[in-house]
């Protein structure tokens, strides 16, 4: 779930958050904007001293000085991409010194020692403290997090999982909820966001894509796939192998003929395999060997076919060949398969049944 802001509303914390410690909490917003123009404010304390924001495309943050009233950085061009996720974190590491990460990477470390943080709270999200900068139409937030590193009681975690209303909920230990104010349709402005499909890797699988144009082009990793069919918002889509080696989260990103912004989508992809086989079954250590093959057999005893051939398979010391995937889509986890395997330089081993597993 998600919230969509319509470049009018905003949410109002019932409370101002107010780190107890002023050199030790973080704040992380989650978004995918629509532009950087004018100017556009994540969040904002009540009297918009305290804040993060972009202008003119260039992303600021902002704190409270007591003897300055208000510091403030310009930390350079900041464009995710219109529909592109983003997170943002902002950190005190001491009140010195203030580190931002975009996407859990370091951006920026600012060194406030000459302006050092007197203050700082978040009142407002996705409004500044004059209520006049205000994020785009379009631009949808999916989380905020207000960590209190040092109290931990006093942090808030908002989900925008709701399907209604004018309340967003704190999940967190604060229970400070916020209320959407000056939506036009509060209801229709909280929307569900498609859920992570599950593919095992090679095979066929149908997402939901709000595109609304026909899809001419997937890419998974970085990797093209095979767009199958596409009727109204379902995509039949065929995963070649998308250079995937590893069970995990990845971006499957959609393009439409029409002049939408990209779509990307999470999609869970299973790599079906051994984690690990050890070739001394036989109770031989044969020492570490450049050259093994594994063979493949599935089916019934008397019947079995070869399913794969895997050439020039490096083992350790111990006979341990490390991962092997299993690239016939057919077989999924917790199928049992009979390796057979063999070294020109030592024959061959026993044969062998092994269970499949993610790797």
């Amino acid at each position: 779930m998600a919230l969509i802001f319509d470049g009018s509303g905003y949410v109002e914390l019932i409370s101002q958050w107010v780190p107890s410690d002023l050199g030790n909490w973080e704040v992380e917003i989650i978004a995918k904007m629509q532009g950087t123009y004018p100017a556009q404010t994540f969040y904002s304390s009540a009297n918009n001293k305290s804040r993060s924001m972009v202008y003119q495309g260039n992303l600021y943050v902002y704190w409270e000085n007591t003897a300055l009233g208000s510091s403030s950085r310009n930390l350079g061009a900041f464009d995710p991409g219109d529909g592109v996720e983003a997170r943002l974190k902002v950190k005190a590491v001491t009140v010195n010194t203030i580190e931002v990460y975009i996407d859990d990477v370091l951006f920026s470390t600012i060194d406030a020692t000459a302006t050092p943080i007197g203050a700082y709270g978040v009142k407002f999200i996705g409004v500044n403290g004059a209520l006049s900068s205000l994020l785009n139409a379009g631009t949808e937030v999916s989380s905020l997090k207000l960590t209190d590193l040092t109290t931990a009681a006093n942090s808030s975690v908002y989900n925008f999982d709701q399907s209604s209303g004018t309340t967003l909920v704190d999940t967190g230990p604060l229970g400070n909820n916020g209320t959407l104010t000056n939506f036009a349709d509060p209801n229709s402005a909280w929307t569900a966001t498609t859920p992570t499909p599950t593919l095992r890797k090679g095979s066929q699988f149908t997402v939901t894509t709000t595109l609304s144009g026909t899809v001419t082009a997937a890419t998974l990793n970085g990797n093209a796939i095979t767009i199958d069919s596409q009727t109204g918002t379902s995509v039949t889509l065929t995963d070649s192998g998308s250079g995937i080696t590893t069970s995990g989260e990845y971006d499957l990103v959609l393009t439409d003929d029409s002049a939408d912004p990209d779509e990307t989508i999470t999609v869970q992809v299973n790599v079906v395999g051994l984690a690990s086989f050890n070739i001394n079954k036989d109770g031989a250590d044969q020492g570490s060997l450049t050259d093994v093959e594994f063979i493949i057999l599935t089916g019934a005893a008397g019947s079995r076919a070869i399913n794969q051939q895997i050439t020039g398979i490096t083992t350790t010391a111990g006979g341990d060949t490390g991962t092997i995937e299993i690239t016939d889509a057919a077989l999924d986890v917790d199928d049992t398969i009979t390796v057979v395997q063999q070294s020109p330089t030592v024959g061959g081993g026993l044969v062998h049944t092994a269970t499949l597993e993610l790797i």
